[in-house]
């Protein structure tokens, strides 16, 4: 897991940092029925972002983005943006249950060295859909 430093007020970061992980072009994009997500709720297991969201009221929300060897994921909170970026082989499991009425536990398990890793997001009944359709494309087989 690597943090990309970006302007937090803009959430914009430079092509050059993300050349390694090697961005899709916007016909695979478009091949793949977009590369981006649904907004969930952070809750834990990022320890980057958990240090941001300590004494913040806003709700953290988080998105994904593929790309070749990595997946993006992008916490906004107080109209500020950090992302770190997780690299494809490090993602062992992805699991959906439900956690409350009409709110679901979306978990991402990583291996990272002999140690896993778990980061939790919420996600309401209206996007379930949605980002179960996306953790369902065939870049994640």
């Amino acid at each position: 897991m690597d943090i990309i430093p970006h302007e937090h007020n803009t959430g914009f970061i430079e092509p050059s940092l993300l050349k390694p992980y090697e961005p899709f072009g916007w016909i695979e994009k478009l091949k793949m029925g977009g590369t981006g997500s649904v907004k969930v709720v952070y809750l834990q297991g990022i320890e980057y972002f958990d240090k941001k969201i300590i004494q913040r009221t806003d709700l953290p929300m988080a998105n994904f983005e593929l790309l070749k060897k990595a997946m993006l994921i992008r916490l906004s909170i107080h109209n500020e943006c950090y992302t770190i970026a997780v690299l494809k082989q490090e993602l062992l499991e992805i699991n959906v249950k439900n956690f409350k009425k009409d709110i679901f536990l979306l978990s991402l398990i990583l291996g990272e060295n002999t140690s896993s890793k778990v980061i939790e997001f919420e996600v309401n009944s209206g996007n379930i859909e949605s980002i179960q359709q996306y953790f369902r494309k065939p870049y994640f087989r």
